[in-house]
């Protein structure tokens, strides 16, 4: 795994932090500036497809139950040839009291604007993790 400058990290980990942000007060604008225009969101891995494009991803996630808080941690950052990849650990919970995790998979660039996902893949690792409560 190559290095990446430490200002180009930090600004990936603000764009995985603002990821949870957004989703929680249902900032859709907001949240559709993380992403690039022909984005990937593969929720395959809990039964809710491949979403292929920001108006497919935008459209999942308006029309979707969201826990009540989305949290990510335990980002490793690097530079795969001319690819940026991440992978971190993802963690939700719910009013109820429970908790789902995995994780995510990420291709990032870098735009005039600053950092998005060109693609991310959530993967499950805890057995409730399947719920959308």
């Amino acid at each position: 795994m190559a290095d990446l400058p430490i200002d180009a990290i930090v600004r990936i980990q603000q764009l995985q932090a603002r990821y949870g942000h957004l989703v929680d007060a249902r900032d859709w604008d907001g949240f559709r500036a993380l992403f690039t225009a022909g984005a990937v969101y593969d929720l395959s891995d809990f039964g809710l497809g491949r979403l292929e494009g920001i108006e497919a991803i935008m459209a999942f996630f308006t029309e979707m139950p969201h826990p009540a808080a989305h949290h990510a941690t335990n980002s490793e950052i690097w530079l795969d040839g001319d690819t940026v990849r991440s992978r971190s650990k993802h963690f939700t919970g719910s009013t109820d009291g429970s908790t789902a995790g995995g994780d995510y998979y990420d291709v990032l660039v870098e735009t005039d604007h600053g950092w998005v996902f060109r693609e991310r893949v959530a993967t499950s690792r805890w057995p409730d993790a399947r719920s959308t409560e």
